[in-house]
């Protein structure tokens, strides 16, 4: 994925078709990349390493956005047994079609998670149990495994068959595995993951978009990050976070409602109830936490001081608490969403549409919206078309409180040009720079 925009880029594939449906992808693939045994990287290699991680017996994580191919949701459950009935089909050595059972538009940024990687399937079968050791493991990337002291530090060394070997800079990366207390951190990189209240578009008093309204912009996200959390994060106005493709700045595009008690005011009294009376009994609900209880502590007390409304505040054990979420969602309730996959549809789809219910919320212009950027393969109108959902989902229908978006720490050398996506880790080592010759390994923190 390209480290600014999101968008994902050619790598092992060089283009793509998509069918005018958006339901059938055919991928032309490099004929100049090889596995560290010197075999070819082929379009069968990609094929057994999807079917691979949606094997049941695999138990691959983080499988389900695979499932936009044809019968690869009931070849994971085990409904059927047959991996011909999946839409993944050879072609030749170098072109693999994908037959979808949506349109999905989205489709090269799944291919670009790790479970559609290619894998190396005489590998595997000849070492089953400690096939990624580095005595077996065979790669095609820039860097090759040669050192792994497991659970303490990792080593890559670069491949010199790698083809474009010529722009990899460093030489050696040193892995360093150790956990947060021993860690510090300089700079601060985005992790794409979003923090937010969601409300009960059902229930009274939330069934008044005005009211949704007043409670958000009754809200100090800064407030709540300098005093409730007391580290760094970025406050959301939008759901999408940076780094997504898709994303929208709502600070500088004005979509989503920021903090304004004046405001806040007067939509609580258009919704007829000035300064909070006559609102019935609200609570809000959270996981049991104490980071989660003083952000509601925070905010409840904003919704005092500005709206004049006391809160109740409740929690639950995790367990509990996504069952209460997906059986009789309480008026107001917290949660998170972090990205499976690097587009906007990760979040204004699975992240409001499949995981958690919303009240019964619906909006007809919403999913047009949303269906028309899956079957839509130009990037800069599938943007405008997020955009536009975005701007229903926290503003215009308003059926969320984004609160704000989740940052590591991060140390690096002030000598290296680097990236900082997914974590602080992200981007590819092989396009990082020196910029000025050291003779020592670049040591980074793994989590």
């Amino acid at each position: 994925m390209d480290d600014e925009t999101g968008e994902p880029i050619p790598e092992l594939a060089t283009s793509w078709e998509m069918s005018s449906d958006a339901q059938v992808f055919t991928f032309t693939l490099r004929s100049d990349i090889t596995w560290t045994d010197g075999n070819p990287v082929t379009a069968y290699d990609v094929r057994y390493g999807i079917l691979r991680s949606l094997d049941p017996d695999t138990n691959a994580e983080m499988e389900y956005p695979l499932f936009v191919i044809q019968n690869a949701e009931a070849y994971n459950d085990g409904s059927i047994t047959d991996s011909n009935q999946v839409g993944i089909t050879v072609i030749d050595n170098t072109h693999i079609r994908f037959d979808l059972n949506q349109a999905a538009a989205y489709l090269p940024s799944i291919v670009a998670l790790p479970v559609a990687r290619a894998m190396p399937a005489a590998t595997i079968a000849a070492h089953p149990d400690d096939w990624t050791e580095p005595a077996n493991i065979v790669t095609n990337g820039p860097y090759r495994l040669t050192d792994w002291i497991h659970g303490t530090s990792m080593t890559l060394q670069k491949n010199v068959d790698y083809y474009d070997i010529a722009n990899v800079q460093i030489d050696q990366v040193l892995f360093s595995m150790v956990d947060d207390t021993t860690a510090w951190g300089m700079y601060q990189a985005p992790r794409l993951c979003t923090y937010y209240y969601g409300f009960n578009t059902t229930k009274e008093p939330f069934d008044d978009v005005q009211v949704r309204k007043a409670f958000i912009a009754a809200v100090n996200r800064q407030g709540v990050i300098d005093d409730a959390l007391g580290y760094p994060r970025q406050p959301a106005l939008t759901f999408t976070p940076p780094g997504i493709f898709g994303h929208v700045d709502g600070y500088t595009e004005g979509i989503g409602i920021p903090y304004n008690p004046t405001q806040a005011q007067q939509w609580l009294a258009d919704a007829g109830y000035p300064n909070g009376q006559g609102l019935p009994e609200i609570t809000l609900m959270y996981n049991t936490s104490a980071g989660h209880q003083a952000i509601a502590e925070y905010i409840r007390q904003n919704w005092i001081d500005n709206l004049g409304v006391t809160v109740a505040l409740s929690d639950a054990n995790w367990s509990d608490y996504l069952n209460l979420l997906q059986t009789d969602p309480p008026q107001i309730w917290r949660m998170s969403w972090c990205r499976d996959y690097d587009d906007a549809y990760n979040f204004l789809y699975d992240g409001v549409m499949w995981r958690v219910p919303y009240g019964n919320w619906s909006n007809p212009t919403y999913d047009s919206l949303l269906s028309q950027a899956a079957q839509t393969a130009e990037p800069a109108i599938r943007e405008s078309l997020y955009k536009q959902a975005e701007e229903i989902l926290v503003e215009t229908d308003a059926v969320m409180l984004p609160i704000y978006y989740y940052a590591n720490g991060v140390a690096t050398k002030p000598y290296l040009e680097r990236t900082y996506r997914n974590g602080g880790f992200g981007g590819r080592i092989s396009d990082w720079r020196f910029l000025h010759r050291i003779y020592l390994p670049v040591v980074l923190r793994s989590y």
